[in-house]
């Protein structure tokens, strides 16, 4: 029997978010944290000032000297913008742009879970807030 990644302590605000029908703070954070580890690295290369765009670059530029190199063995002279577009045509270079398109479309997917856990804490306060007020009423 395998341990479980994480455990999450049950707190008495735990039990009282328990009582009304709240998924309690703690299992959501826990939650989100599991997927803010797996969609970090994601963020690093494809989301705003990310990596993605300069290995982008550094990818095309080392097929294009494999290319320019190819041509110089086998003698032939190819100008730079030929190599540019063999470059831009190449299947190495193409499977690193598929394989970047199914990070990018994995990182969207995990941010959505994400900005749901963020709905449901948000939800959770205004439960728990108009559940509180409905016990002093009574």
């Amino acid at each position: 029997m395998a341990a479980p990644d994480k455990v999450v302590a049950r707190t008495p605000m735990a039990d009282f978010e328990a009582k009304i029908g709240i998924q309690p703070l703690e299992e959501l954070h826990a939650e989100r944290d599991m997927l803010v580890k797996q969609v970090a690295p994601l963020r690093a290369k494809w989301g705003q000032n990310g990596l993605g765009p300069h290995l982008r670059k550094a990818q095309l530029s080392k097929v294009q000297e494999l290319l320019r190199a190819q041509a110089a063995a086998d003698g032939e002279k190819v100008t730079e913008s030929r190599i540019d577009q063999m470059g831009h045509a190449d299947e190495r270079y193409l499977d690193w742009l598929a394989t970047g398109l199914l990070e990018y479309e994995q990182m969207i997917i995990i941010e959505d879970e994400i900005d749901k856990i963020n709905e449901k804490i948000i939800r959770g306060g205004q439960v728990a807030k108009y559940e509180t007020a409905a016990m002093h009423l009574a």
